[in-house]
């Protein structure tokens, strides 16, 4: 399994990933929290999907903070930016979207059977 990726660049933005444990996230009521002025992203730490989801969840966040998307945004405005700066997130960050696709693929290995 890869490491946990500790940055990615969102547009033009390099954003911090801060990855925690359960204590923060009962702490503030959230599995993950992106925050623009910080260029951070910070993740709890979980079953390999739900870290996976919950990264994606937070950089789709930073995608609409620098693409300026609104509740006022068309559908088709809002989805046509969203999907340009997915692109450029997925171009110039590989290792993440490597890390990205092994979690969400991932399988619990099947428990072996005990001989007697």
């Amino acid at each position: 399994m890869t490491r946990r990726p500790s940055k990615i660049k969102v547009l033009d933005i390099d954003y911090a990933i801060v990855w925690v444990d359960d204590t923060w996230s009962s702490q503030t009521g959230s599995s993950g929290q992106q925050s623009y002025a910080r260029q951070e992203i910070t993740v709890q730490k979980a079953a390999p999907q739900i870290e996976a989801n919950t990264l994606l969840h937070e950089i789709l966040h930073a995608v609409a903070d620098g693409m300026s998307l609104t509740d006022d945004s068309s559908e088709e405005e809002f989805v046509s930016r969203l999907a340009t700066g997915m692109c450029a997130v997925w171009r110039d960050n590989p290792k993440v979207w490597a890390w990205w696709q092994q979690q969400v693929c991932y399988s619990k290995p099947a428990k072996s059977k005990k001989r007697t």
